[in-house]
């Protein structure tokens, strides 16, 4: 048996406890002391790099700032907006558009499309001043009875064929041509006119005429497509829907988007060879809209990039409001039985605030008179009465008409009663209401009425069936008011509509027509408007405007346009972009 083995514990040392509590005291106070000297110190150290650090991190920050503020306004400085090429524009009017030959075109979709296809020996700029198109120069004989053209060297229609002089008088003649059927027809009889070589065109009136150069900007028609069509076939002939023009666009296609809702597209494609370069814009689409809530659904929508005619407040859209040559008045009809009393006339227009009306209206701008144009600078310093309510009651008292105990004027027993007539627009019906609210102030009794569209030339115009009619009158690019004005035009189917007649106004616009001194006609006018004023054969009450939506981004009309009419918007045409570009200009 193996003698049992011994445990070695007694080969271990006694340990020294407080011995080895006295060395970690002096390894803890060692540490602390390399801790506080090595550790903390250092800390303090990063806290004051960390203080300097900041201060260089917000140091080079503003720099960066300062840098690319430097750079933004560098580039601004230096880059301005371009229109971008090779896009497509589409723009909304309201129709029907059911020929494309311009000489039956009667909606503004018709006569838009004429714009965009067809050019003229002269048209009107963004700022209603008259400027040459296929026309390189006119003269005007120093009797004032003839016009010689020239035009520009090679023009060319859609098919490559040259525009020639013998186009133009193609295009006189059938214009006056009453087998035809063209509404110009009336303008131009007792007009000779001849080509004398390719590019020169003579134009012979049977007496001076002033106002003629605003006439020679009708579209020119294609002789060697129409010239063997007979006049009285040629609404039906196939040009109708398949035009050849000279303009900045070529005609595509007219398609039917929906016919239930009148909805269609004119597609159009730019003309590389259009006297004026060809345009930015690649192609053209008029869409056209059957009525006016289509077309405002149409630029909500996105269908297009522009709505003529409509003003659309939304998100991503913006409004343009140009001015044009229309005036909308408020038409006396001097020969009924209260209104050929020219006391009453004037207290009408005294006791109307046509500045508040403006404001009601929405800002509309102001018309103080019959002449619209701003060529007349003596004439258009003749201003109707101003408003004055105590001289508008004044008036009336003293024609005999006094207020009853219910308010109203009275006279033998008779009311003071007059009908306002307008066409029924939404417009028209809102400064209907407004102008007999501010009539019946005076105590006089006020009837509005609305007419159809269609219906106001044989119903309300014709038989004069007003007392005061609420109507726009557009004078176009000439200050000649003769058609609106003149006793002459003082018929069923004439545009005196106030049927005024006034000898000595008469004489002024007469004898104006034969100056072509524009000097020489602004004093006629002046004499003219002098005795519109006293004899108050209407109030003016603002001018009109074209109301222009377009979608963000898109380069078009401005505020700062004024046109003489709304057609006439394209003159810049071949600048239009629907998205802008930038470009940059090397200092």
């Amino acid at each position: 048996m193996e003698p049992k083995k011994t445990r070695p514990w007694h080969r271990i040392k006694k340990i020294n406890l407080k011995a080895v509590d006295r060395q970690s005291k002096k390894v803890e106070v060692a540490t602390a002391r390399h801790a506080r000297k090595f550790l903390l110190g250092r800390l303090e150290n990063l806290q004051h790099i960390r203080r300097h650090l900041i201060a260089w991190l917000a140091l080079l920050i503003v720099l960066i700032g300062l840098n690319a503020a430097q750079i933004i306004f560098d580039q601004n400085y230096v880059s301005i907006p371009e229109p971008s090429a090779d896009k497509a524009y589409a723009e909304g009017v309201l129709g029907p558009i059911n020929n494309l030959d311009p000489l039956f075109a009667s909606s503004d979709a018709e006569i838009s499309a004429s714009k965009l296809i067809f050019s003229s020996l002269l048209s009107y700029d963004t700022n209603g001043s008259l400027q040459a198109d296929s026309a390189q120069s006119y003269e005007i004989s120093p009797s004032g009875k003839v016009y010689t053209i020239n035009l520009k060297p090679n023009l060319k229609w859609h098919d490559g064929k040259p525009v020639t002089a013998q186009d133009v008088v193609f295009t006189i003649h059938e214009m006056q041509n009453p087998q035809t059927g063209s509404r110009q027809a009336a303008s131009w009889q007792n007009i000779d006119v001849v080509a004398n070589g390719p590019q020169q065109v003579i134009f012979t009136l049977p007496t001076s005429y002033a106002p003629f150069a605003s006439a020679l900007t009708f579209p020119i028609l294609p002789e060697h497509i129409l010239g063997k069509v007979a006049p009285e076939k040629l609404q039906e002939d196939g040009f109708s829907s398949n035009p050849i023009g000279s303009g900045p666009f070529k005609f595509v296609d007219l398609q039917t988007i929906d016919a239930n809702k009148e909805k269609n597209a004119l597609q159009l494609t730019r003309f590389d060879d259009y006297w004026a370069g060809p345009s930015k814009l690649s192609r053209f689409s008029l869409y056209v809209y059957g009525t006016r809530e289509e077309l405002v659904k149409g630029i909500q929508y996105r269908e297009v990039n522009a709505a003529s005619g409509v003003r659309v407040q939304a998100t991503g859209l913006k409004n343009a409001d140009v001015t044009l040559n229309d005036g909308v008045f408020a038409l006396y009809r001097t020969d009924s039985t209260i209104l050929k009393d020219k006391n009453i006339r004037k207290a009408l227009t005294a006791g109307l605030d046509r500045q508040k009306l403006r404001h009601q209206l929405g800002g509309k701008k102001s018309l103080e008179g019959p002449i619209i144009n701003n060529q007349t600078p003596i004439a258009n310093q003749v201003m109707q009465a101003k408003y004055d309510f105590a001289t508008a009651n004044q008036l009336l008292d003293a024609s005999g008409w006094t207020k009853g105990k219910n308010g109203i004027r009275q006279k033998a027993g008779q009311p003071l009663q007059l009908s306002v007539v307008a066409v029924d627009t939404s417009n028209y019906r809102k400064l209907t209401k407004l102008l007999a609210d501010q009539w019946k102030k005076l105590g006089i009794k006020v009837q509005t009425q609305l007419i159809d569209p269609e219906q106001v030339q044989q119903v309300i115009l014709r038989p004069r069936a007003y007392d005061i009619l609420v109507y726009e009158l557009s004078q176009g690019g000439d200050p000649d008011g003769y058609a609106f004005w003149h006793s002459s035009q003082a018929s069923s189917s004439g545009l005196n509509f106030s049927d005024y007649v006034s000898p000595s106004a008469d004489d002024a616009l007469l004898t104006a027509r034969g100056r072509s001194n524009i000097s020489l006609r602004d004093a006629k006018y002046a004499n003219f408007a002098k005795r519109w004023v006293e004899d108050a054969p209407a109030v003016a009450l603002y001018r009109s405007s074209l109301k222009y939506t377009t979608t963000e981004g898109t380069s078009s009309l401005t505020d700062m346009d004024s046109l003489v009419s709304s057609t006439d918007r394209y003159y810049h045409i071949i600048d239009w972009s629907s998205e802008p570009n930038t470009t940059y200009n090397t200092p």
